[in-house]
């Protein structure tokens, strides 16, 4: 995928979520949707940034680590760690989902600056 589309599939899905807040039940989907537009941001980024990306999230903490982004792959890591409490867990309360929330800021801002 290129740059661009990553770009438009997380903004996509950052609408998705602005439609979902505040409605009951949708705590699990607004984590797993932030979580897959932390990933195109994270895409973004990486091209952005380096002219290259991954397509899939498998061992993007250390793909990133490697062009020294601890912090966006510590960011990351910790993503997965509120997703997976989320999808499979019993971790959907306001709190997860605030998480989720500024972990998606804080990537988009590292992509776009």
């Amino acid at each position: 995928m290129r740059r661009a589309l990553h770009q438009q599939a997380a903004e996509d899905l950052e609408n998705g979520i602005q439609a979902l807040l505040g409605r009951p039940g949708q705590v699990r989907l607004i984590i797993e949707a932030a979580w897959l537009a932390g990933f195109h941001w994270i895409a973004f980024g990486c091209d952005s940034k380096y002219s290259q990306h991954r397509e899939n999230h498998q061992g993007l903490a250390n793909y990133l680590d490697g062009f020294g982004e601890g912090i966006i792959a510590d960011a990351w890591r910790e993503f997965e760690r509120v997703r997976q409490g989320g999808a499979y867990g019993q971790q959907v309360a306001p709190l997860n989902e605030q998480q989720a929330l500024d972990l998606l800021t804080q990537i988009r801002t590292w992509a776009t600056t």
